[in-house]
């Protein structure tokens, strides 16, 4: 039922990035309309609109690096919060004594929350202040470049943690050494990344295609009205 699951669940976030990918395309179509830029020129390759595509290209990837780098901090927190639970609650080594949940609930929330704002401001602030900045060019050029890079990354997010896990179960039935072999100790490791990669980026980046099409539609309607 496990193994089901896990790949019900890997089916899923296929379908997932599959539907973001369309529904977002289905809004670059109608971003094409509102600039009035010829398809023609997507393959001439405009300085304003290359220059757009290439950064549309690097945002998924620093999106993704701060979201990282906020999962590393609460889990850092979290850890630092549970020793301190253990040297200043008495007996609860022991199993004596109840920790403090919502005080570890209440800082990981927190630790989750601001890791979030460096994220929202890289998805609200690009397409924003390039559209205003640079032009409207930009804008087409930054959500094209977002959808392309956007659209493999989050497939290899989620095929490599789910690729991951499975990979432990399998290992765990007793093929290369069983659960008592150095493999298994590497796999687990390697698993517990890549279930980062498959629950937060994966989904997240999804999210960022569809938001930043979405800004820069807006920010073209109130440029040209």
């Amino acid at each position: 039922m496990d193994r089901i699951g896990h790949t019900t669940a890997a089916l899923g976030k296929g379908f997932a990035s599959g539907a973001a990918i369309l529904s977002t395309f289905a809004l670059f179509f109608p971003l094409l309309l509102l600039t009035n830029i010829d398809l023609s020129v997507l393959l001439l390759m405009d300085t304003h609109l290359l220059t757009g595509i290439l950064i549309g290209i690097i945002l998924p990837f620093l999106f993704s690096g701060f979201l990282v780098k906020g999962l590393i901090k609460s889990i850092l927190t979290m850890f630092k919060e549970t020793s301190r639970q253990f040297k200043e609650i008495p007996y609860l080594y022991e199993d004596k004594a109840n920790p403090d949940i919502k005080k570890a609930a209440d800082f990981n929330a927190c630790v989750a929350l601001d890791s979030l704002i460096i994220p929202a401001i890289i998805t609200l602030l690009f397409p924003i202040s390039l559209g205003y900045i640079f032009g409207i060019k930009h804008l087409v050029g930054i959500v094209l470049g977002t959808i392309l890079s956007g659209f493999s990354l989050s497939y290899y997010w989620a095929n490599f943690g789910e690729t991951m896990h499975h990979a432990r179960k399998h290992i765990e039935n007793g093929f290369f050494g069983g659960p008592k072999s150095t493999t298994f100790r590497h796999i687990s490791i390697v698993d517990n990344i890549g279930d980062g990669f498959k629950d937060l980026l994966s989904p997240s980046i999804n999210i960022l295609i569809k938001s930043v099409t979405i800004i820069s539609i807006l920010v073209i309607i109130l440029l040209t009205t």
